[in-house]
């Protein structure tokens, strides 16, 4: 059976770990910009839209992305995997895209009246 401090050591070094390794990173720190929104509510609809979205296949590596919204003045803009790695030293995903060859087609549809935005691929 494990004992109180030892549980209490385990706990600290699991949550060591997740800091020093970024799992916390891309979630607590800005990794893109929402712009153009008409006002705080459609900035938080787009927002919370992408927060927990897996953008790394649509990051370009050295320059940020531009992504519009077809029915909404909104874009976003990712920041590039170069400027995530002098920011934050968050390490380059391998999703990230090195050249046009692996480019995807993505656009945003926003649904206001579901108070949702939802990401289209097309490819």
């Amino acid at each position: 059976m494990i004992s109180t401090s030892q549980f209490k050591f385990f706990s600290v070094f699991i949550l060591l770990v997740f800091i020093e390794t970024g799992l916390f990173a891309q979630t607590s720190k800005p990794h893109f910009e929402i712009k153009n929104a008409k006002d705080q509510k459609e900035a938080a609809i787009f927002y919370n839209s992408l927060k927990d979205m897996d953008l790394e296949q649509f990051r370009f590596y050295s320059e940020r992305r531009v992504i519009s919204c077809v029915n909404s003045a909104v874009t976003i803009e990712l920041y590039s995997a170069k400027e995530l790695l002098d920011l934050y030293q968050r390490p380059v995903h391998d999703a990230n895209i090195r050249d046009n060859k692996a480019l995807k087609t993505i656009e945003f549809i926003y649904y206001p009246e579901a108070g949702i935005a939802k990401a289209i691929i097309k490819n």
